[in-house]
């Protein structure tokens, strides 16, 4: 069996383990739901908990950080942050709103990093795709208790792309945000006074995207130890000299545009693979096997994982609006895993799927 088929075959193993998740009946709308790992050597569903942080619709997306310097994980989820390890107790760091579950949050994305390094992890928040990002500064341990509003800053007027990632995009060693602004890819930098607004950089010669342009990651994918950027429709190679353009290769990495994408080494053989839903509002998870020896012979070869039929699944899955995904190793066995699933009630329950359970899987 080819080496990249075993991996896929381990793959959908790994999913029907998960498929406990999706008949548990904690699944219901609204709840914000945080799965730890336990004890080792069970199923992979039996190795997690759950922990309900709030029964109200707070927030589209959600970080996870040590915000008062316990060594301990907290959980920021819209205005509030719920202190660990139990997350019974929270916290505001922004004005709090009630949100009904027919509209949207005012917190899309969150992201925790210590970004006036002082040693405290600060927060940038973004609203709907499009909106302005703020920036929220952590008053330090000896307040961040209080139920208080922390320092606001507003640091990039429009942050377009359904999945923008905070990363460290140059290699300077700083992080940026990389998104869409202006109709192009392109990546946000802090001045040297962060509160001041932050220089976008764009990337390439494509204008016209929109706001809600779906699909968006950061990757390396032809090995040169810089980071390239991910969309849709192919990628951009970072050039070797900052007065350099960046280069685009096409290929057809998603159908109408899906999550967070990237790149890794999924079938072994040394180079950089890439993995991409296909559709943030439909069906289908792939991964795209890279073949050839260098840039001018590369090409990606697409291999289904998940499509709208449960026959196209050796365990029968199919679910839909793959909108977020992420890359870990969550077994500890070395290799890194696909972690996705579906939310309820999506686009007020119009799209393919949405009234649909909730599920969270693993692949």
């Amino acid at each position: 069996m080819p080496e990249h088929r075993t991996i896929l075959r381990q793959a959908t193993m790994s999913v029907r383990f998960s498929l406990w998740l999706a008949n548990a009946p904690f699944f219901q709308l609204g709840l914000l739901v945080l799965l730890t790992l336990t004890a080792p050597n069970v199923l992979l569903a039996d190795r997690f908990r759950t922990v309900v942080l709030s029964e109200a619709f707070e927030s589209e997306g959600a970080a996870i950080a040590d915000l008062d310097d316990d060594d301990v994980a907290d959980i920021v989820s819209g205005a509030f942050w719920y202190k660990g390890p139990d997350f019974q107790t929270r916290h505001t760091y922004a004005e709090a709103k009630e949100y009904s579950i027919a509209g949207y949050s005012d917190y899309f994305f969150t992201f925790a990093h210590d970004f006036d390094d002082d040693g405290d992890i600060d927060i940038l928040s973004i609203p709907i795709p499009g909106g302005a990002a703020q920036l929220h500064l952590n008053p330090g341990h000896s307040e961040i208790g209080a139920d208080l509003t922390w320092p606001s800053h507003l640091v990039l007027k429009d942050v377009g792309n359904e999945s923008p990632t905070l990363v460290d995009f140059d290699g300077d060693g700083d992080m940026e945000l990389v998104c869409i602004q202006g109709g192009e890819f392109g990546y946000a930098k802090p001045d040297l006074d962060l509160t001041h607004h932050w220089k976008f950089e764009a990337i390439g010669q494509r204008a016209g995207l929109g706001r809600f342009t779906h699909g968006l990651g950061v990757g390396d994918v032809d090995g040169d130890g810089k980071m390239d950027l991910l969309e849709r429709n192919g990628w951009w190679r970072q050039p070797a000299e900052e007065d350099k353009a960046f280069q685009f290769y096409p290929a057809k990495f998603a159908e109408s545009g899906g999550a967070q994408m990237f790149a890794y080494d999924f079938d072994g053989d040394g180079d950089n693979d890439i993995v991409s839903s296909q559709n943030a509002h439909g069906y289908g998870l792939c991964w795209f096997e890279r073949r050839g020896s260098n840039l001018s012979d590369c090409f990606f070869v697409k291999h289904q994982i998940m499509g709208s039929k449960h026959s196209d699944n050796p365990y029968g899955l199919s679910i839909s609006q793959l909108h977020a995904l992420a890359l870990a190793d969550i077994d500890g066995d070395g290799v890194k895993d696909i972690v996705t699933g579906k939310r309820f009630w999506a686009h007020s329950g119009e799209d393919p799927g949405s009234q649909q359970l909730p599920v969270f899987v693993l692949v």
